[in-house]
């Protein structure tokens, strides 16, 4: 099997994120080699958005992965793209939660890239 299971150096980053009910929410994620400002290889692995009330819980208010369509990955070029349509915007809770972004490898390793806030505005 052959993985790429080490970024040569890659920092968590905490950001915050809003959307808005009604309005299709996009973000971007570009990973890359602190040393060199090169791409990962994002190449069989999956990438993972998810939101939360809180850290503590399983309970997911909404995920983006490739399986439901809400999440895209261009693996050589280290690009994510997040994809949450109107329809589904509109049906989220109002309020402040948390999100996580994830990679998952080939082998089952969780690479966490960022979490932080995520706002969900009326």
């Amino acid at each position: 099997m052959i993985t790429n299971d080490v970024f040569n150096y890659i920092n968590t980053d905490r950001y915050s994120a809003a959307a808005q009910r009604g309005v299709t929410f996009i973000s971007s994620i570009y990973t890359y080699q602190q040393c060199d400002n090169r791409p990962n290889n994002l190449f069989g692995f999956l990438p993972f958005l998810t939101i939360k009330k809180n850290f503590e819980t399983e309970d997911k208010i909404i995920e983006c992965s490739i399986a439901n369509g809400r999440a895209e990955i261009n693996a050589e070029r280290g690009l994510i793209n997040f994809i949450i349509s109107a329809a589904d915007t509109n049906t989220l809770p109002i309020g402040m939660f948390i999100h996580e972004i994830t990679l998952l490898s080939a082998d089952n390793l969780v690479f966490r890239l960022a979490y932080g806030k995520f706002q969900v505005m009326g």
